[in-house]
């Protein structure tokens, strides 16, 4: 995504990445005591990425005022290098940036103080006197000690607040907050990755940024529910692939206690799947010398440096971000091979000036079959004291690499890729694509060709001490990369509907968990018991062999399982107990389970879970879990009953979380997630019956979902069939009040929600004008007078519109008579100054 930034119609510069924020002082190019107008012109020249980017501006903007005298942008360094070693009083090392814009020497007093975050007793505080030199940067050090901080982990996320100050005389110039946690971490090559002296695996997902019906623009409460969500799961790690993400998940990362590894490019030089219009055009290029975006120290400034710059000063001072990533499968489906050791070694050196506290990082999938270049990059990566991350490496290609390169810190980047569809559980047909239905089954049995099923990733991982974790592609379904549907071409591929999202997240688009989620759960979430059971109990909807028998999987963490099957008239039979056997990884760090009875798998990761084959029947089945001393637990995450469904009778609405009251300013949204019922309260997952929703009141249904790739209509369009018997509205409020939200479904009675529509900020807060619908540019022949509006459209914060007047300046008959651009100055209501602008051509 290009972006270039005009003001009063003067260009100032461009930036050519979508994904790293970039700034520019306009000071000079205002009009003081007029209208002035600023526009971002956004061009997304296609192709440009093998997954969906989407267009536009999708990340916030904001419009900074400062003193002339004012904190440079990143110029705030907080580190705490002694902390390992002593955490009764700590040191924090607090390196600042000055910038004076101004004409004159200034004497200044810098404040600095720190609290817990949201509290206001000040732990520690101290001030420093400085002169800052007229137009020039001055670089001071203001570093204050604090005493038995508690320490940030993935459990207990705690936070500090460092408050830095910029005093003239008695005069407050600027105040910066900068939100801080106390860690400190190790990777080491034998026993990998250890947060505060623990030792731990990374349990990680890969992400990418879109949020499915929202698309690329960031919701702060979708973000959150994704990892909330993911958080359940147990993932504790988020690789964010391919690109750095918006500062909205920085912060919520820091808050939930999500450790990141934060991926700044994901090709280099080289084209990727025939996306001609992808960063390669740009990465080595040079900004030049009329470029004033802010950051750039010369015409001669590559654009990879601006944007290492850019994200990493960004982020350097949160806990949450553990590695940097600087590419992703750098040599495959590329156009040309390129000099990739030498960029690796400029970039490795440029970010040691930025950040020594984060190790380097890549995601290599040629060094596990011995590519000499790439292995030459991982060398060169530890020499750093970076990481090393393979794509996609079996457990061997993992063993052989760590006693080939016993100084490489090594873990899985990238693994899995298995591809399953949300309980769906037919087998035959639908684990290579080939089916019509363009359906994957929910078993642990399919993958693409190049990846593992996640049984089999988890397994890799957990047995290897020296392997410090991995990243799991993905956690959400993604829009974009159907595979096994994918192609770089255009048009259907295969029969239509050609599906429109991926197939590979533990979680669909709509936020609704796969049964992988529950085996994922099983193996990483030590603080909830999983006790989860597939498939669903109707013959139409699953495989039945020859035996009459149908295949039936638990994911728990429980010592034992045992099922029990009951009929239609009630009578209730064992089916059998099963029992995992503890076992240790290579050096003893973590234990696992693994089933070891009579009929266990022959393929050793399938036996992370416990199966049975049951014969048909109408009924139920319920799954009990057994602690080690034998004792049932009862409180456990995950479906542990399922029954042969009978006609839906109901529809279901619920709120994801709990949650009652949302604020607009907050930039809340209501996920309603809406259930087809039968009688008894079971899901009917074969009932696709259209769901519409209806939101009246102080709120607006902003899109729905079903996570169902296959299905093609509109997230806009007020319904949507269900998918395996549900469907999600998301529900934005405006203003203040109750909205209800209505879903309906022919021949069922409606399901209800009310909720409040509130201000966070003042309980009084009253409606402001967010916008106004009106064209701004004009185009007409010479000695044609533009024909300009007499209403605008005006769009309020509490969602309601309004038409308005719109009054406009006398146009000189002069002014049209020859080819030229012109403005013209008008108002909305006698309240709202705009212009318009105006072009005679002569065509």
């Amino acid at each position: 995504m290009n972006a270039v930034l005009y003001v009063n119609g003067t260009k100032l510069g461009s930036h050519p990445n979508g994904y790293t924020a970039f700034s520019f002082d306009i000071t000079d190019a205002l009009k003081p005591g007029e209208t002035n107008v600023i526009a971002v012109r956004t061009e997304n020249k296609v192709p440009s990425s093998r997954w969906y980017s989407g267009s536009g501006i999708t990340r916030d903007v904001s419009l900074t005022i400062t003193d002339a005298v004012h904190f440079k942008k990143n110029g705030i360094i907080v580190t705490t290098p002694d902390l390992e070693a002593n955490q009764t009083t700590v040191t924090v090392q607090n390196d600042l940036t000055i910038a004076n814009d101004g004409d004159e020497a200034k004497k200044l007093t810098v404040l600095t103080s720190i609290t817990k975050k949201g509290e206001q007793t000040v732990l520690s505080s101290v001030n420093t006197s400085v002169t800052a030199a007229a137009r020039t940067d001055t670089k001071i050090s203001n570093p204050f000690a604090i005493k038995n901080p508690d320490l940030w982990t993935t459990d207990a996320p705690n936070l500090y607040t460092i408050h830095n100050e910029i005093y003239d005389g008695e005069e407050l110039l600027q105040a910066c907050d900068t939100d801080y946690g106390f860690r400190y971490m190790d990777f080491d090559p034998d026993q990998g990755f250890s947060l505060n002296g623990r030792h731990m695996k990374i349990r990680g997902v890969c992400m990418h940024s879109d949020l499915g019906a929202l698309g690329t623009a960031m919701h702060g409460s979708a973000l959150r529910r994704q990892v909330q969500i993911l958080k359940r799961m147990g993932v504790n790690s988020i690789r964010t692939t391919h690109n750095p993400p918006s500062r909205m998940l920085i912060d919520i990362c820091n808050e939930e206690g999500i450790l990141l590894t934060e991926e700044i490019f994901d090709g280099w030089e080289s084209v990727k799947n025939g996306n001609v219009n992808d960063y390669s055009a740009w990465i080595t290029k040079t900004i030049g010398a009329d470029n004033q975006i802010i950051g750039s120290t010369g015409s001669s400034m590559p654009w990879y440096e601006y944007d290492l710059a850019a994200a990493i000063g960004r982020d350097r001072n949160d806990p949450c971000v553990i590695m940097w990533s600087i590419g992703n499968e750098l040599a495959t489906n590329i156009s040309t091979y390129t000099d990739f050791v030498s960029l690796n070694k400029k970039m490795l050196t440029y970010i040691e000036n930025l950040d020594n506290t984060r190790p380097c990082t890549m995601g290599d999938d040629k060094s596990k079959i011995g590519n000499g270049t790439f292995i030459t990059m991982q060398n060169d990566l530890a020499n750093a004291g970076g990481t090393n991350g393979m794509n996609y490496a079996s457990g061997s290609q993992y063993d052989s690499l760590h006693k080939a390169h016993p100084d490489w810190k090594i873990y899985g980047s990238e693994v899995a890729s298995a591809i399953n569809s949300r309980n769906y559980y037919k087998t035959s047909g639908h684990q290579n694509g080939t089916n019509r239905d363009k359906q994957l089954t929910s078993y642990d049995e399919s993958r693409v060709s190049w990846g593992a099923c996640a049984s089999d990733a988890l397994y890799t991982t957990i047995q290897r001490d020296y392997l410090f974790g991995s990243y799991s592609w993905t956690g959400f379904d993604y829009l974009g990369e159907p595979t096994p549907w994918q192609s770089q071409g255009s048009g259907a591929q295969g029969t239509w509907p050609s599906p429109k999202s991926s197939y590979f997240g533990i979680v669909d688009t709509a936020g609704f968990e796969k049964d992988s989620f529950y085996l994922y759960q099983s193996q990483w979430n030590d603080q909830i018991h999983t006790l989860h059971l597939l498939p669903t109990w109707d013959k139409n909807a699953v495989d039945i062999d020859l035996d009459g028998n149908v295949k039936v999987v638990v994911y728990s963490d429980a010592k034992s399982v045992e099922l029990f099957f009951t009929d239609t008239n009630g009578n209730r039979t064992s089916l059998g107990r099963k029992e995992f056997a503890t076992k240790q990884s290579s050096t003893g760090l973590y234990s696992y389970q693994i089933y070891e009875g009579a009929d266990k798998s022959s393929t050793p990761h399938e036996n992370l879970y416990l199966a049975w084959k049951v014969p048909y029947a109408d009924g139920s089945i319920d799954a009990v879990a057994y602690d080690e001393r034998g004792n049932m637990i009862a409180n456990t995450d995950g479906r542990d009953h399922i029954e042969t469904v009978g006609a839906t009778t109901t529809l279901d609405a619920s709120v994801w979380g709990g949650q009652e009251t949302f604020y607009e300013d907050r930039d809340d949204l209501a996920f309603i997630e809406i259930s087809l019922r039968d009688a008894n309260g079971t899901v009917s997952t074969l009932d696709t019956s259209r769901v519409t929703v209806n939101v009246s009141g102080a709120g607006k249904l902003v899109a729905m979902d079903n996570g169902n790739s296959p299905d093609l209509e509109s997230f806009f369009s007020g319904g949507r069939k269900a998918f395996a018997g549900k469907v999600l509205a998301i529900v934005k409020p405006y203003g203040e009040g109750e909205f209800t939200v209505t879903a309906s479904a022919e021949g069922l009675a409606p399901a209800e929600i009310t909720l409040t529509a509130a201000h966070a900020e003042t309980s009084d807060a009253k409606k402001t004008i967010r916008s106004y619908v009106l064209s701004t540019k004009y185009t007409v022949a010479i000695g044609v007078t533009p024909d300009l509006p007499s209403q605008a459209e005006v769009r309020y914060t509490d969602g309601t519109t309004e038409t308005l007047p719109v009054t406009w300046e006398e146009i000189p008959w002069q002014q049209v008579l020859e080819p030229g651009e012109f403005t013209v100055n008008g108002n909305i209501d006698d309240k709202i100054p705009m212009k318009v602008f105006v072009t005679v051509t002569s065509k």
